[in-house]
């Protein structure tokens, strides 16, 4: 959500406030460019750019990272994002 904190007529300072706990899928996992993203399930933040590449992945991995996918929680990806480097 967005909160207007100050305005002016020269200045609008907003506010984005993300609340985990009213979003079913906190995460979107895909590809950007040659390796693997997470963006908020917004799908316009992202949370976090690794450093795994998307030609390292098996085949499989490879296939649903280029269609992207919903992640639930942090604990989720985090278990998911260390199968990728394993």
């Amino acid at each position: 959500s967005y909160e207007i904190v100050s305005f002016s007529a020269d200045k609008v300072v907003l506010r984005k406030t993300y609340n985990e706990t009213k979003v079913e899928n906190q995460f979107y996992v895909c590809k950007r460019g040659e390796f693997v993203v997470v963006y908020y399930s917004d799908l316009r933040t992202v949370y976090e750019y690794t450093e795994i590449r998307i030609d390292s992945l098996q085949e499989e991995n490879r296939q649903t990272i280029e269609q992207g996918f919903y992640v639930k929680d942090a604990q989720e990806l985090y278990s998911i994002l260390e199968g990728y480097t394993s």
